[in-house]
């Protein structure tokens, strides 16, 4: 399916990493790795320890999907669904949900990334055929 290009992320992609200081980042300071180490158990130690970076499964890592299926009674590993961020799952979740002619209502700070979305899919279409969204503001 056609996507179009995210503008926002396309001007990240160009100076994210480039500039001197970033003063619209929309994510945390990270911590060292070595200080969220020394929180950890000795067995989630170990794991981190031979931890091969690769891909995994796409459905996300089998010891993640069992921790996460652990908090709940009713949901079995192979039922869990991992995702690298949230765009991804709200992704997967719109092409799942969302057919041509419905209509959606995205609350959403950044228009730049729903819109695009919204649009590859087909699901927001006035009857004269343009794109169109409803859009409340997070403040």
């Amino acid at each position: 399916m056609p996507i179009a290009d995210f503008a926002l992320e396309r001007y990240f992609a160009r100076w994210e990493f480039a500039s001197r200081h970033l003063l619209c980042a929309s994510d945390v300071q990270g911590y060292p790795m070595a200080d969220l180490l020394a929180l950890a158990d000795d067995e989630t130690r170990a794991l981190w320890a031979d931890l091969r970076l690769g891909y995994t499964e796409s459905t996300g890592h089998p010891l993640l999907r069992t921790e996460i299926a652990s908090l709940y009674t009713s949901i079995e590993p192979d039922e869990v669904l991992t995702f690298a961020g949230a765009e991804e799952a709200i992704f997967c979740l719109v092409n799942v949900l969302v057919g041509p002619g419905d209509h959606v209502i995205a609350c959403t700070r950044s228009p730049a990334r729903s819109g695009p979305m919204s649009r590859s899919t087909s699901c927001v279409r006035r009857p004269d055929g343009r794109w169109t969204s409803t859009c409340c503001a997070a403040r």
